[in-house]
């Protein structure tokens, strides 16, 4: 139980009723979580809630403990699937990548040219992937890999 929650009721001092009061708002909130929870299409926890000042707190506790016992049906279709590619040792979410660089910069501290292949450059950092960034240390090794890398994403990109 939360650490806030479990304060209030080691304050409530009132013997148990078979039905303990709820504040206006505390209803309101149970009345905008019961919809919340039938937009999101979680019918059984919507119905579980519904009936949470009606049945016995013990037989609520039953049914929400065996509803989150339950296991999660995957469905296994195209809207749910997530294809992953694995690009010089990091995997990478495909529908994550939304831009590639190519990008070459003269390093001082080495004395010598760097190329890179930068995944989302500039991106915010909030981004799934932001400034993902591969180094090579010639630019015929980088043509190869980000060769690979097209030739890989090629089978994701759907064109209209």
């Amino acid at each position: 139980m939360k650490g806030h929650l479990e304060a209030a009721v080691k304050r409530d001092k009132r013997k148990q009723y078979l039905i303990s009061p709820l504040s206006k708002c505390d209803a309101l909130i149970v009345t905008e979580l019961i919809e919340s929870l039938g937009r999101i299409e979680a019918f059984d926890l919507r119905n579980i809630i519904e009936e949470w000042k009606y049945l016995k707190d013990e037989t609520i506790l039953s049914l929400l403990t065996d509803l989150n016992n339950k296991p999660i049906p995957f469905e296994d279709d195209e809207e749910t699937k997530r294809e992953f590619i694995n690009f010089d040792g990091v995997s990478i979410e495909v529908t994550a990548i939304k831009r590639i660089d190519v990008v070459e910069d003269y390093n001082y501290t080495t004395t010598r040219m760097e190329y890179y292949i930068i995944i989302n450059k500039d991106f915010p950092d909030n981004a799934l992937i932001s400034d993902l960034r591969f180094t090579y240390f010639s630019s015929d090794l980088r043509s190869k890999r980000m060769e690979y890398l097209n030739q890989h994403l090629s089978k994701y990109i759907r064109t209209v």
